[in-house]
């Protein structure tokens, strides 16, 4: 708890580091559980996407998953081999793939490289949809990545880091973006960063991995009188899904 603390000073600053304690202590405002629970045919039913074209997603990106796994181990990648999971949950990469069918964004922001997994899934999705996007994928330290694709923009974010956060997000205003939250998720950072794509950015749709660890994506909607839903495809962390009508 004092690591992540004075991790927060440092790099977010004194105000995010004590609303982080504040939160942590189990302030977070109480809500009822959430009830937009969607599974796979759930999701195309909402994103009213065509079932032909979205039953082959699972399959595509489950084969997607297995390139990466034999890349990791036939590479010479002994360093990120005992830390990253290739065959972890594949329901956020699933909804990023329908969604970006749905909404055809120019832009896709994702927060939280880390080893790379989701940025090479999602980037083979838009090579498969045949779309121009561009796609930048956020983080805070340099990680080794599974494999490096020449369509990402990967960023390290300087301290302070959410000013750095800001400037690079804030000049693609006007572009139709979807947002992905997959960074550090304590309450106070997924609050701010909900925050400031949907209210600052006007993304298109925001998405974010692991929501069920606290209140921020149920508060997030809440407080914008939004309506959002909770998808999990598998036994992995639910995914929370936003669209903007």
């Amino acid at each position: 708890m004092v690591g992540s603390v004075l991790w927060r000073i440092q790099n977010y600053g004194l105000v995010a580091a004590l609303k982080y304690v504040f939160l942590q202590r189990g302030r977070p405002e109480q809500m009822h559980p959430h009830k937009l629970c969607l599974d796979l045919q759930g999701l195309i039913g909402l994103l009213a996407l065509p079932p032909k074209n979205s039953s082959h997603v699972v399959e595509r990106i489950n084969s997607s998953m297995h390139r990466l796994r034999e890349s990791q181990l036939n590479e010479n990648l002994k360093e990120i081999k005992p830390v990253v999971a290739v065959g972890a949950s594949i329901t956020r990469l699933v909804v990023l793939d329908l969604v970006i069918a749905k909404i055809q964004p120019d832009l896709v922001i994702e927060t939280g490289t880390q080893h790379g997994v989701s940025a090479s899934v999602v980037s083979e999705s838009i090579s498969h949809q045949k779309l121009g996007v561009r796609f930048k994928s956020i983080d805070v330290a340099n990680q080794a990545l599974i494999r490096r694709e020449d369509s990402v923009e990967y960023l390290v974010l300087d301290t302070p880091i959410r000013v750095q956060f800001r400037k690079e997000t804030i000049c693609d205003l006007g572009k139709r973006i979807l947002f992905f939250h997959d960074s550090d998720h304590s309450y106070e950072n997924m609050i701010f960063e909900f925050d400031w794509a949907w209210n600052y950015l006007k993304v298109k749709a925001l998405v974010s991995d692991d929501i069920d660890g606290n209140y921020a994506f149920k508060n997030f909607c809440r407080r914008n009188n939004l309506t959002g839903y909770r998808v999990t495809l598998d036994d992995g962390p639910a995914v929370g899904l936003v669209i903007r009508d």
